[in-house]
């Protein structure tokens, strides 16, 4: 919040007049937090304003037995957890991602029970939203399923021939991030693809690199980014664009897409990325994991560089764990690099903690564990 609050004030994307947003706003948190009464107060105001006879409509001609929201900090998913709530509809939240219940904003509405993914993220609903754990099932993450497939190894042969790649050699594999939150991300993969051609990390070492959907729609979508990674396609070095499902949805996945990313997740030496999720989906696979968090020798605001991004606190307690590497340089990213290819095994303790923490039972069961609660709140 601080990063965005930050970006908003000194961004000159952001409007004049809007500018004025940013500064109100922690002007209100400051009253906040000196006086308990102003947070109860606007509480009830947003609540009174969180209302809607249209999505009250849809309910009533639908009826349904149950709603489950997956982002319950958007305004439109809160009216009708909400609305949901007046008409005495149970109410279930399972949370589309890690960062949901620390990084993205207050919930404007509580589901009335919750299916969280592990340890991390009950303790969090529980200290910033006086959730009881009576009303939290652990169930594992049901789109990591896809991570516990015995075939994926095999699988990463058939996605590496098909990149143009020999399936028989090693590769790295870097997930990209959206371009607001690592300017010069780009940078570090044209630096990895030049290493890889001349055999910096071993003649046979080979690079795939996966932009985020973002970088190929949406509000975040990136023509620069796409053209510059298929200058870098070469005999070593391939490119996997995401199969975007939806304009809107930029970040969902076909089921097929879903898998060939876990392949190539699976198949990989080392896998890098700018502090995404892709972290949790390695750790998933046991895969060593990089984090370049650098700016690739350019100087940058804190707002605007990558380096805020590790300072989040869903990073920060991901990192606590141990069994992912941090580097701030392309001299330490080069030492990191040859450290896990030497040993793959080194922080695969951390690891295993950090997978058990994050991410609960990972057994390829969870989908049916989260159908389970769902069905039992279904029929009761």
């Amino acid at each position: 919040m601080r990063a965005k609050h930050l970006y908003e004030l000194h961004s000159a994307a952001v409007r004049p007049l809007l500018k004025l947003r940013p500064l109100v706003g922690k002007a209100v948190n400051r009253l906040a937090l000196r006086w308990s009464l102003v947070p109860r107060l606007a509480q009830r105001a947003e609540q009174r304003l969180l209302r809607s006879r249209a999505v009250r409509v849809i309910l009533e001609r639908l009826r349904p037995r149950l709603l489950v929201s997956s982002y319950p900090v958007n305004w439109l998913e809160a009216l009708f957890v909400l609305e949901a709530q007046r008409l005495g509809i149970p109410t279930v939240g399972q949370l589309l991602s890690w960062d949901n219940i620390s990084c993205k904003g207050r919930f404007a509405a509580l589901p009335d029970r919750f299916i969280s993914w592990g340890p991390v993220m009950s303790d969090e609903l529980q200290r910033y939203y006086g959730v009881t754990p009576d009303r939290i099932n652990e169930c594992g993450v049901a789109h990591f399923d896809a991570h516990c497939d015995p075939g994926n190894r095999l699988q990463a042969r058939e996605v590496l021939a098909g990149l143009g790649l020999c399936p028989d050699d090693p590769y790295l594999f870097f997930g990209m991030s959206a371009r607001f939150f690592c300017p010069h991300e780009l940078d570090v993969v044209e630096w990895l693809a030049g290493a890889c051609e001349p055999g910096a990390f071993g003649p046979r070492m080979q690079l795939v690199v996966r932009p985020h959907p973002q970088n190929i729609r949406g509000s975040m979508a990136d023509g620069e980014t796409v053209e510059r990674l298929r200058t870098m396609a070469g005999p070593r070095v391939a490119i996997d664009l995401p199969q975007v499902v939806s304009d809107r949805l930029p970040w969902d996945l076909e089921e097929r897409d879903l898998r060939k990313l876990a392949a190539l997740i699976a198949g990989c030496a080392v896998s890098l990325n700018s502090g995404s999720t892709l972290s949790i989906d390695s750790v998933v696979q046991d895969r060593p994991v990089v984090l370049p968090i650098f700016d690739a020798g350019h100087e940058l605001p804190w707002w605007r560089s990558v380096r805020r991004v590790v300072e989040f606190p869903h990073l920060q307690k991901m990192l606590s764990f141990g069994g992912v590497a941090v580097v701030r340089s392309f001299a330490e990213l080069e030492q990191q690099l040859g450290c896990y290819l030497a040993d793959p095994e080194r922080d695969a303790t951390g690891r295993r903690r950090l997978r058990a923490a994050e991410c609960g039972p990972c057994d390829g069961q969870a989908s049916a564990r989260v159908a389970e609660v769902l069905a039992r709140r279904f029929a009761g």
